[in-house]
């Protein structure tokens, strides 16, 4: 999906501070090791670091613009558009959910204890048969995964399989508010994460 400066400034609320609103950008990252040209680089916390580490490493590889945290005073690498926004990570599922709403696709949304990337598998191969088919690449099925899985998709896209996952509570619906699927698909309950969820009623 391409997008611009603007657009994202738009669906995020963040605010240019660097480069021009026409800017273009055709992919998502948030890993700067696999920035290319077009890619807006989203940096998030990790355990032993945080991606605005690797703002200029991410530019360096290619990547057109960046997000960074209004907290932060990060150096601002050249040659890149920057968007400053509250929070990286809400950024991205803000921008995710604007490029949901304006996608024509019929959205299918596979949530469940276990089968979920079976029964995704399975189903975009029926739809490829008949329909151009997006599905979720491998298993980036939770809060960060999802909006990288909808923003990647094309813009002529008929059908979306979407696996959602979840390990704690609340997660599932903040995923639905994001893809916003027409069809919810339950694969299975069974007793998986109790370490957050509790029990089989958690669930």
């Amino acid at each position: 999906m391409k997008l611009t400066a603007h657009d994202i400034c738009t669906a995020t609320g963040g605010t240019l501070v660097q480069g021009s609103a026409e800017t273009i950008f055709t992919a998502v990252t948030i890993d700067s090791r696999t920035a290319s040209a077009g890619a807006l680089f989203v940096p998030l916390p990790g355990t032993n670091t945080d991606g605005h580490a690797f703002l200029a490493t991410a530019v360096q590889q290619g990547a057109a613009g960046f997000f960074f945290a209004e907290h932060l005073n990060p150096v601002l690498p050249e040659g890149a558009v920057a968007i400053r926004v509250r929070d990286p990570l809400t950024a991205l599922q803000s921008l995710a959910t604007w490029a949901r709403t304006r996608s024509a696709a019929r959205i299918i949304g596979i949530a469940g204890s276990n089968g979920k990337t079976t029964t995704k598998e399975l189903m975009a191969q029926v739809f490829a048969s008949q329909k151009k088919t997006w599905a979720t690449p491998g298993n980036l099925n939770n809060h960060i995964g999802l909006p990288l899985t909808l923003l990647r998709a094309e813009a002529d896209v008929e059908v979306m399989v979407l696996e959602l996952g979840t390990s704690g509570a609340g997660e599932l619906t903040t995923l639905c508010q994001i893809a916003q699927p027409h069809i919810g698909v339950i694969t299975s309950i069974a007793e998986e994460h109790t370490e957050t969820l509790k029990d089989l009623a958690g669930v």
